[in-house]
């Protein structure tokens, strides 16, 4: 049969069930329908296939991609009545289905555009969850599955279109507006979203080689370092968003969990960025000597700045009463103390071993003063950490 007989064909059919939708709400018989449009689109497709751009089954393919969008929730908004999960696993199924097989038409002669083509997908996906969010405010399901819908193209748009560290700062950005918005919509789920993107750019973020080749304008400011560094003023900002709101107990497990986030990056920065200084620097270097000493240099400035930003930690858990801040600090002091004892003691030569205690002595006299001098604070403060961390 001619495909182009066969799509209008099914087109008719799909009109009528639009019709039917807005008077009906079947489920089964919209997924049915909804499997076979497809089911045929594909089959006619794989006998009719030609290298070129094939503009018509296209167009056919985006026909049946509004015609079921419109089905998944045509009652609902003529009646005011709320989405089900069965209509709102339509129009995800849907969304799924037309990007898979559309990106199938278009990858091979559009194959460098194919992120933009997510994004524009996720544009029409954020209008429709404005319209529901605005026009149909009785059901947030529908509007917030919409939404996510959107985040979820243009989440994927990112690695489809961009390379390497430009991955991880995108899905950052695209974290800060999506938190940005929860607050505003004053929706828990949507916050929950904008942190599982966060995470796909600390997850992308760590797969990539954290290098120096000498060729940056400053050599701590490699690719790789303004990637981590974006990232972490990202977490940041949202940390100073979180702690400008008034947070229910379950945003406060949130905020908790971010400043953990945010120091376990930080020091993860400082240990790649330290690492790969003196990688580069052995590099260059052509003697076993000037190796062994870069390898000393690195364990005494890796303890050096592990414990300065632990002591920092600490300050700020004395200076804001976070509790759970100052025992984090506490504890990764601890950690440093270990690292220093066990194996500077052992790996470090004589002048690095004994500048690496004298730096931890140091800091460690400054925390014993400091407790000293303000404890009458940090104990008059204990009543209200409850209320503040």
């Amino acid at each position: 049969m001619n495909l182009i007989v066969l799509l209008t064909y099914v087109t008719i059919l799909d009109t009528g069930v639009l019709g039917v939708a807005f008077f009906k709400k079947w489920p089964v018989f919209n997924y049915l329908t909804f499997f076979f449009t497809y089911l045929t689109f594909t089959i006619g497709y794989a006998f009719n296939y030609h290298n070129q751009f094939q503009l018509i089954p296209f167009l056919y393919l985006t026909l049946f991609f509004f015609a079921y969008l419109g089905v998944s929730f045509a009652k609902n908004v003529r009646l005011g009545e709320k989405a089900t999960w069965a209509d709102i696993g339509l129009v995800l199924t849907n969304g799924v289905v037309y990007f898979a097989l559309s990106y199938h038409l278009l990858e091979r002669h559009f194959g460098s555009y194919m992120g933009y083509w997510a994004v524009l997908l996720g544009i029409v996906y954020l209008f429709l969850g404005q319209w529901a969010y605005k026009y149909h405010v009785k059901d947030l399901n529908l509007s917030f599955a919409f939404l996510g819908i959107a985040a979820g193209f243009i989440s994927l748009a990112i690695p489809l279109q961009l390379k390497l560290f430009w991955i991880p700062v995108a899905w950052a950005i695209e974290s800060v507006v999506i938190l940005i918005l929860s607050f505003r919509m004053n929706e828990f789920k949507v916050r929950v979203a904008g942190l599982l993107v966060l995470g796909l750019a600390i997850l992308s973020l760590i797969k990539e080689p954290f290098r120096i080749n000498g060729r940056e304008a400053w050599i701590f400011l490699s690719n790789a370092a303004l990637a981590y560094l974006t990232v972490i003023a990202a977490i940041a900002f949202l940390l100073f968003i979180f702690s400008r709101q008034t947070l229910a107990s379950r945003d406060k497990s949130l905020f908790f969990g971010l400043q953990i986030v945010f120091n376990l990056l930080m020091i993860l920065f400082f240990t790649l960025e330290i690492s790969a200084y003196f990688d580069y620097r052995r590099h260059l270097a052509v003697a076993y000597k000037a190796d062994a000493l870069f390898q000393n240099a690195q364990a005494m400035a890796l303890s050096l700045v592990w414990g300065i930003h632990a002591v920092v930690l600490i300050l700020l858990g004395f200076w804001r009463r976070l509790q759970r801040l100052r025992w984090f600090g506490l504890g990764f002091l601890s950690l440093v103390i270990l690292k220093v004892f066990l194996y500077d003691l052992s790996n470090l030569s004589t002048p690095y071993r004994i500048l690496s205690f004298v730096a931890l002595g140091i800091l460690l006299l400054g925390i014993s003063w400091l407790y000293q001098s303000y404890k009458h604070l940090l104990i008059g403060g204990m009543l209200n950490d409850k209320s503040r961390h």
